[in-house]
């Protein structure tokens, strides 16, 4: 079998890592043999309801892998931090967790160095303590570990608590050992309280895959949601009082010398878990910032794999490409009644002043807005999302873009990935400059292309950063490239707003005689607007034709 990597490292050497920290015949929560060595735990949640829980649990195709009946038990955590959130600052967990049989175990989870999002993989720090406060001695020594020797043990204090019914099973399948629990409850935070109600599935041993298969599986017959924000995520949101917050994407670590498989799996990667990571703050629709990240996310992702395509199309790539760009579709009408509320219509309201009444207008755009984001709720929630997202997470773990593979194109990933990067750049950087080609005279079809193949460069710029040119030379180009591309992010939330503008101009019913003033108000303002931002474009576009670009 090809080695599958998460993260970038294979994981084979994750699966070593988990069961030699991991009693295999212990709960993988139990407290590791040594408690000054972290283990890894890969891990992937489906959230569902109390029925779905219940049958999804004893689904006949769990059943035939599982060793043994479930076993049942009570757990009782309580989480802690600092008055000022250190750990949370961290994406840091810090429990001391009471089983069934009395017994306490201190636990601490921080992401490990190739997942900075925490995404799939965790080191897990266990320690047995005697009661239900923490062992601050060992807890010194694991922060001296972990670089947290600013956290002052003697500051931390209990923020939340979760209360879960837990059944496991072992279940032994072709690809890995994976310890499937059901677990049910709530989290409690002063006198706040929210449900728990999950499958969670653990690698004990084997490869990552073994967990997408079965969640796959599952989800063919029960309405399950994937999920990798924990419950400690969650315990903050309850004890902040917050809705889920968006994510921006963290920063991936390609080493220089890196293969093209090892930078396509570490890219893909990061770009998976900055999707998963803002499924929650999307569909709550507390702020546009969560359907913003999320799309941004799936734009990656369509870009990264449209560039796999032309090396080796797979028969599974373009499906989860397309499925990609439907869920952008869903997502999209919210974001751009998002641009438009909180930018676009507040300028215009601003340039105007008290001449110009925009109540009735602004309450007819929060009531688009909110239909919106039920459409967009319905997607992100839908069984088809769901199995996109899976289907999508175990392609990049199984390293789909290595199946059936000729030998020649087998070479090309294992190659140092800076001569396949370099290249790739080029073309779509040669991509950019033919879009623009007479861009004083572009039409805005034009414009929206050339912005589109803007975006593929960044991406590939971002992606790729490790293999072009000097660090000097980078940072010019990529100050550059920013601009231009806030200037066409600019111009097109202009054009936008007088599409939607003219939209509701042409309604079959009345405006009514405030919004219809409001609506001629903002047109007016944003042709003004438009016009300066077209001239900061072209500006933005001869700086950028102007400076070197790597690998050029």
């Amino acid at each position: 079998m090809t080695p599958v990597t998460v993260g970038g490292q294979p994981a084979g050497d994750q699966a070593q890592t988990a069961s030699a920290g991991v009693d295999a015949s212990a709960s993988p929560a139990g407290p590791a043999p040594d408690a000054s060595t972290p283990a890894a735990e890969i891990e992937l949640k489906l959230l569902c309801d109390a029925p779905t829980l219940k049958a999804a649990s004893h689904a006949p195709l769990l059943l035939q892998h599982a060793r043994g009946p479930a076993m049942e038990t009570r757990l009782e955590a309580t989480y802690f931090d600092t008055p000022d959130n250190l750990l949370l600052q961290r994406k840091w967990a810090l429990r001391v967790r009471r089983d069934k049989a009395g017994a306490y175990v201190m636990t601490l989870k921080t992401p490990r160095s190739n997942d900075p999002s925490g995404a799939f993989s965790r080191n897990e720090w266990n320690a047995p303590v005697a009661g239900p406060d923490l062992d601050r001695t060992q807890l010194a020594d694991w922060l001296a570990r972990t670089g947290g020797r600013d956290v002052d043990p003697e500051a931390l204090r209990p923020l939340f608590s979760t209360l879960v019914t837990r059944q496991t099973r072992r279940l032994h399948t072709p690809a890995g050992v994976v310890e499937m629990a059901a677990d049910s409850g709530e989290i409690v935070s002063g006198g706040r309280s929210a449900p728990i109600c999950e499958l969670e599935m653990e690698l004990v041993s084997g490869a990552p895959e073994a967990i997408f298969s079965l969640a796959d599986a599952l989800m063919q017959n029960y309405p399950l949601r994937p999920a990798i924000r924990s419950k400690a995520m969650r315990g903050y949101d309850l004890a902040f009082g917050r809705a889920p917050a968006a994510a921006k994407a963290e920063p991936v670590d390609i080493a220089a010398d890196a293969s093209l498989d090892a930078a396509l799996g570490a890219a893909l990667h990061g770009m998976y878990a900055h999707a998963m990571n803002n499924l929650e703050a999307a569909s709550a629709g507390a702020g546009p910032e969560g359907v913003h990240q999320l799309r941004v996310a799936l734009r990656r992702i369509r870009s990264l794999l449209g560039l796999i395509h032309k090396i080796a199309p797979p028969a599974d790539l373009a499906g989860l490409r397309a499925e990609a760009k439907w869920l952008m579709s869903q997502l999209g009408h919210a974001r751009n009644l998002d641009v438009f509320a909180t930018g676009v219509l507040q300028e215009a309201q601003e340039a105007c002043g008290a001449d110009v009444d925009f109540t009735a207008l602004a309450g007819h755009i929060n009531a688009m807005r909110r239909q919106a984001q039920d459409e967009a709720r319905a997607a992100i929630t839908s069984p088809r999302c769901a199995r996109f997202l899976i289907a999508l997470g175990g392609w990049i773990v199984r390293r789909g873009w290595r199946a059936g593979v000729a030998d020649d194109v087998a070479a090309q990933f294992d190659a140092p990935a800076r001569g396949a990067a370099r290249r790739m750049f080029r073309k779509r950087y040669r991509s950019v400059r033919k879009s623009g080609r007479g861009f004083a005279h572009l039409n805005a079809t034009e414009l929206h292309r050339s912005r589109l193949a803007l975006k593929k460069l960044r991406y590939i710029a971002e992606v790729f950063q490790p293999f072009l040119a000097t660090a000097h030379g980078n940072k010019r180009f990529a100050k550059r490239l920013a601009r231009l591309q806030d200037a066409f992010g600019r111009y097109n939330d202009l054009h936008g707003a007088a599409s939607l503008l003219h939209g509701l101009r042409q309604e079959g019913v009345s405006l009514g005689d405030d919004m219809a003033l409001a609506v001629g108000a903002a047109l007016g303002w944003q042709t003004g607007a438009r016009q300066a931002a077209m001239t900061d474009l072209r500006r933005q576009w001869k700086k950028f034709r102007a400076v070197e670009a790597p690998a050029n």
